[in-house]
């Protein structure tokens, strides 16, 4: 069971989304192998409104938690106040890939892929407020890479 304080975190919010991407593949022959690499990055610029957020939300997994004053225990958002979200962020792709003929009927795919998406702006603003921070209870920071 959970309990989930304030209004329904999944409402609908007015949005626009910019994106930009610029991406590049190349497939090269030689011999048995066919090798692909290709990279594609993101940016993404998004002003979001999300009105139930102004409120704050808190989750709980149980109702005694919240009776007894506990922390909310349950992942998830705990805002209050700007409901306004900067989702401005950038992501990074890139990929090798081998496929070699070993005979008619048996080939090989080697590959590797990196990934690398960024936190969004509004996300990072929550160290901004740490001053609200209570001992065991609550804390606000920005989010770690990684």
């Amino acid at each position: 069971m959970n309990l989930t304080l304030g209004p329904a975190d999944n409402g609908l919010a007015p949005a626009s989304l910019n994106n930009y991407q610029l991406s590049d593949n190349v497939t090269w022959q030689a011999g048995r192998h066919e090798i692909k690499f290709g990279a594609d990055a993101r940016w993404y610029i998004g002003p979001l409104i999300f009105t139930q957020y102004g409120n704050g939300i808190y989750n709980y997994s149980s109702l005694q938690g919240f009776l007894l004053d506990q922390s909310p225990d349950v992942t998830g958002f705990r805002t209050f106040g700007n409901p306004n979200h900067s989702g401005n962020h950038y992501d990074t792709y890139s990929y090798v890939n081998d496929s070699c003929k070993m005979s008619s009927n048996f080939t090989i795919n080697l590959g590797l892929k990196y990934a690398y998406v960024s936190i969004p702006n509004s996300l990072n603003l929550q160290g901004l407020n740490s001053i609200a921070d209570v001992s065991g209870l609550i804390s606000f920071h920005s989010p770690k890479y990684g």
